[in-house]
This record gives C-alpha cells, structure tokens and sequence, in this order.
C-alpha cells in the first residue's frame, strides 16, 4: 500500500522471496522546493528516500555528514553522491544517540529534511537531548483513493489473505480502505506489520491479526512472513 515508486519496489522483493503480492498504492509523494537555510550544519538527517533528491539538489558534493534513518534511505543517499554516510538502525528516534556523538559544543546544529506527514519522535527526542535540529519540509505525502475498477480487477482471484504495512499511516488507511470495501480482504487475514508501533495504530478488530517483524527491516517482516509466526496484536 505504499505510493506507487516505493511500492513497486517492495513488491518485486515480495515476489523474490517466492511471495504472491499485487500493488496498492494509497498515498503519492509530492517533492516540495523550499529553499536550504544559509547556516553551516555539523550534519544533515533523512528519515526517508523521499528527502534526498532536494539534499542532492543543495548539499551534493560537500563534506557534510548524512544521519540516515536505516539501510534504505543510506543506500539512495549513496547513489546521489553523498560519501560519509552515519546508518541507524531503522528508527527514527534512535538517530538522536547518534547525533549526540557527533555534537561539538553547543553551537552544533543539525538540518533534518523532512516530510510534511511525519511522527514527532525525532523532533522531540533532539529537543529532549539538547541538540539543535532545524527542519525543513521537502516532500509531502498525499492520500490516494483507489478506484471500484482497480479494487474489483484486484479481488478477481478472490480476497487478499493479508497486506503489508510499513507506516502507521499505512495502517491507518488500510484499516479506512477495509471498511468500506469488505470483500478486499478474508475474514482472517493477517496484518504484517513492520513494527510493533504499526500494529498499534490499528483498531483491537483487525490488531488481533497483526504480525510485526523482529527488526524494522523488510527483509526482518519477509521472515516472519515465510515463518507464519503470530503475535498478538493487543
């Protein structure tokens, strides 16, 4: 259910892994042009993808580190040039340890290119440390309502025995999409969720069926996926 770029992504691994998956999308990115701040920064922050075209765009080629939220989102920066390159673990809270250690006094300030829709964890876990983080929206992420066509050529094999969700806004409007088309889904499909925190933004009707990966990493959820392995929801 992710927009249709990532999302073709995330399918072909799907089916690499020997797993029968059909594509989604229920949001699309929209790339923002703001202007970067003039102030020098002891490094830039991505949480996502999305944000590296417009750090590319304006930071490309200088020494400036990049905090990458996770392996993904460290691989694009890679491939548009960026060479020291801090790699988290998947979350984005847990950049805030690593900013920490890159902090030099208390002039040390940090640039986070961020999207529109976010959740507050790293804004407050930077506050919460001490450190300066200035932010500046570079995508946005805009909800996407699927046609009846595109729903009914999707269930004509019959329903879905489970979907795939990598965000809490995934979850939310999975859950939104399920109510008002039924016959989507089986009555006991499974929710597959990249995080705990994803299983918990669904409601106890469907989180009772939620399975979430060890790791916040797709290949993590692709394992508990194969393996069948169950965790109660709530």
């Amino acid at each position: 259910m992710r927009e249709r770029e990532d999302g073709a992504r995330t399918l072909a691994r799907l089916k690499e892994a020997g797993l029968d998956a059909a594509l989604l999308p229920l949001s699309e990115i929209v790339p923002l042009r703001p202007a970067p701040p003039p102030r020098p920064f002891r490094a830039l922050v991505a949480t996502s993808r999305h944000a590296v075209p417009w750090l590319a765009r304006h930071f490309s080629g200088t020494d400036c580190p990049v905090l990458a939220v996770g392996e993904a989102t460290a691989g694009h920066l890679r491939q548009a040039g960026f060479a020291d390159i801090i790699e988290g673990q998947g979350r984005a809270g847990d950049l805030v340890a690593l900013a920490k250690a890159l902090a030099e006094g208390e002039g040390a300030a940090f640039l986070y290119a961020a999207g529109r829709v976010r959740l507050p964890e790293l804004e407050a876990g930077f506050a919460a440390a001490g450190l300066s983080l200035q932010m500046v929206e570079v995508y946005d992420t805009r909800p996407r309502a699927p046609s009846e066509g595109e729903l009914a050529r999707l269930t004509l094999g019959g329903p879905f025995g489970g979907v795939l969700l990598l965000s809490r806004g995934q979850a939310r409007a999975a859950e939104r999409l399920v109510r008002e088309a039924p016959d989507l889904l089986s009555r006991d499909a499974s929710f597959f969720c990249l995080s705990e925190a994803i299983a918990l933004e669904l409601s106890p009707q469907f989180g009772k069926n939620a399975v979430w990966a060890a790791r916040p990493t797709l290949a993590s959820l692709i394992e508990a996926i194969h393996r069948g392995h169950e965790r109660p929801g709530r």
